[in-house]
C-alpha cells in the first residue's frame, strides 16, 4: 500500500487517498459495467468501506470510508469482477457520443486517434491531465474543466490547451495539434499541467476563446 496522497492529488486503486470519513479508491472505468459487476463492487463497498459510492463528474465511480488494508482489499475485487479500467490518458467525450442525434460530429474516432498518438508518453503525465473531445449535442461536456479540449463547431475541431486557443481545424490536424501538445506536456513531467506550457506557435494572442 503507498503512501496517503497529498490533498488535491488524484486518488486511484493503485494509490488511494486518506480523508476525513477514512481512505477514498477512484475507479476510472473504460466502457461500462454490468448488472452483476455494479452488484458486485456495491457489495464491496458495503463490506470493506462505508458502503458510499459516488459517480464522478468524469463518470468514474468512487469508494469512501475504507481502510488501509480494505482499500487494497478493494482493488482485487475490482480485479476479480474484470471491470475495465483506463489507463494512462484516455479522452472523455459525452454520454450519447455517436448516438446523439444534435450532435455536430462524432467524437468517438477523434478520440481513439489521439489516445493512440499519446499512449506512448501519457503514463509520464500528472494522473489529473484530462483530454476532452467534445462533439456537442444535447448532453455535451464544455462546463468541464480539461487540459486539452477539442469541440466540434459546424466548421471544424476547436483545440484547446491548457484554456489557450489553438484555432480550428480538421480532424486530423486537430488530432496532430493534441497529441504534440501531450508529448510536450509528458516531458516537462507529471506534476505539470498544460497551462504550464509556453506559448506555441499557432496558438491565438491572448489565449481567448473566441465567443
Amino acid at each position: 500500500m503507498s503512501a496517503p496522497r497529498r490533498r488535491g492529488a488524484c486518488p486511484t486503486l493503485a494509490a488511494p487517498m486518506e480523508t476525513g470519513d477514512g481512505w477514498l479508491v477512484r475507479i476510472a472505468l473504460r466502457g461500462g459495467v454490468s448488472t452483476a459487476q455494479l452488484s458486485g463492487l456495491a457489495h464491496a463497498a458495503g463490506r470493506l468501506g462505508n458502503g458510499l459510492i459516488e459517480v464522478t463528474s468524469r463518470g468514474g465511480v468512487q469508494i469512501r470510508g475504507l481502510t488501509e488494508t480494505s482499500a487494497a482489499e478493494m482493488a482485487s475485487v475490482v480485479e476479480y469482477l474484470e471491470i475495465g479500467l483506463k489507463t494512462g490518458l484516455s479522452a472523455l467525450t459525452g454520454p450519447l457520443a455517436g448516438v446523439d442525434p444534435e450532435e455536430i460530429a462524432d467524437p468517438r474516432q477523434l478520440a481513439a486517434a489521439i489516445e493512440l498518438r499519446a499512449g506512448a508518453f501519457a503514463e509520464r503525465l500528472s494522473p489529473k491531465a484530462s483530454l476532452i473531445v467534445d462533439g456537442g449535442g444535447v448532453f455535451g461536456i464544455g462546463a468541464l474543466g480539461a487540459d486539452f479540449r477539442l469541440t466540434a463547431e459546424a466548421r471544424g475541431w476547436r483545440v484547446e490547451i491548457g484554456g489557450r486557443d489553438f484555432g480550428l481545424h480538421d480532424a486530423e490536424t486537430a488530432a496532430g495539434i493534441a497529441a504534440d501538445g501531450i508529448e510536450r506536456l509528458a516531458a516537462l513531467g507529471p506534476e505539470a499541467r498544460a497551462r504550464d506550457l509556453p506559448q506555441e506557435r499557432g496558438e491565438r494572442k491572448g489565449g481567448a476563446r473566441p465567443g
